[in-house]
């Protein structure tokens, strides 16, 4: 059974949030298609990841006009600069290119996991996995690294956390987030690299659900069905960038601990859910 219009506005709402909070969107959209004893289709999948990667564009305009001009600056010949390039932006590029490419190798197991996101009991397996990545941060001192004092090693572990994302359950956001306070990166730094990281990784993601379009034959939509997935897709575009509003806001405040609890409880609730449904 297909979704009605206040539950797509309440799954692309609930989508948009859960993919800048540590939460796993994924996650969240299984748990609310169980309630809602419904399904979605690819085609609205597509939209909310575009409002998604809209959004993030949205809130990170500044940072990325900035690291593009430094990089165009430092592509100029020593002569003819007006002034050298900002170090810290150039390694804040090159710890993305390092951490690329762990991350590129972790979509390489996306069909596989993929096959695990409408079954409750991985799913709630994954939250409890959530929940620990971001757990195990607070019993270590906050760091004030950025990266001029991040290694590639640590670029690299980054990759890889980020990879979990893949996993139904995990956040790419918090497991990212966690690997940098564990290495000692501030927490803004480390949700800044989160934030730039998620750009590739939410390209991935169309491009899986463009192939899942194509496979599925999904055809040309109907009217409805379109103005359907804009509607879902609106409200994750103002989800999205609410969370991450929010998430610059905890990274200087309380941190992310809060959400440890949410993922646990998220967790158990999914295993009942499992049982009963």
């Amino acid at each position: 059974m297909d979704m009605n219009f206040l539950e797509s506005l309440i799954y692309g709402l609930v989508s948009g949030l859960a993919e800048f909070l540590p939460i796993s969107m994924q996650a969240q959209q299984s748990i609310l298609l169980k309630l809602f004893g419904c399904q979605s289709s690819p085609l609205m999948q597509l939209f909310i990841r575009i409002a998604v990667f809209a959004a993030l564009i949205a809130a990170t305009k500044d940072q990325l006009s900035s690291l593009y001009r430094e990089m165009r600056l430092d592509a100029v010949p020593r002569r003819r600069r007006r002034r050298q390039p900002d170090r810290r932006s150039l390694l804040d590029i090159r710890q993305i290119k390092t951490a690329f490419y762990p991350l590129l190798i972790s979509f390489f197991f996306y069909p596989v996991t993929s096959q695990w996101h409408g079954r409750l009991n991985f799913i709630a397996g994954f939250l409890l996995l959530n929940g620990l990545i971001l757990f195990i941060p607070q019993f270590f001192p906050s760091g004030n690294k950025d990266s001029r004092s991040v290694s590639r090693l640590e670029g690299v572990l980054f990759g890889l956390f980020a990879g979990l994302g893949v996993l139904p359950g995990v956040s790419r956001i918090g497991a990212c987030t966690a690997i940098g306070s564990l290495t000692g990166a501030d927490r803004r730094q480390a949700l800044h690299w989160s934030l730039l990281l998620s750009i590739p990784a939410l390209c991935f993601l169309m491009g899986f659900d463009i192939q899942a379009i194509i496979l599925q034959g999904t055809g040309i939509a109907g009217f409805g069905t379109v103005i359907q997935c804009l509607l879902a897709s609106a409200t994750a575009f103002f989800g999205a960038y609410g969370a991450i509003i929010l998430m610059r806001f905890l990274a200087v405040n309380s941190g992310f601990a809060g959400f440890v609890y949410y993922c646990w409880g998220g967790a158990l609730f999914t295993f009942i859910l499992f049982l009963t449904i």
